[in-house]
């Protein structure tokens, strides 16, 4: 089995696209907007000043093959409204898991 890599998807309300560090300013808005990082119940949304740092180490664990990562884009806007991952990802087993919205 091949290592996952992120490919482009699309409905027609959002493009998944492979996360990189062009992303930064729109996912830093992103957080911003309401303060969801200080929410309990999202420990895995990081302050705005954290995001570019986030951004590296999800594009590094994608490099190291044990998650897979998309930006997510409103097609109606073209703006970065939050993050995707594929994560745990087991090929001995043929598993991963959905998960790490933010």
């Amino acid at each position: 089995m091949a290592q996952p890599r992120p490919v482009p998807l699309e409905n027609d309300r959002v493009r998944l696209v492979p996360l990189g560090p062009q992303h930064v300013d729109d996912l830093r808005e992103v957080v911003d907007d309401g303060e969801i990082w200080r929410i309990p119940y999202a420990p895995h949304v990081p302050p705005p000043e954290q995001v570019a740092e986030r951004v590296a180490a999800q594009c590094a664990s994608d490099e190291a093959g044990t998650t897979v990562s998309w930006a997510v884009v409103e097609r109606a806007s073209d703006r970065v409204v939050g993050h995707t991952t594929f994560l745990n990802i087991s090929l001995r087993d043929r598993r991963l898991e959905i998960g790490s919205t933010p």
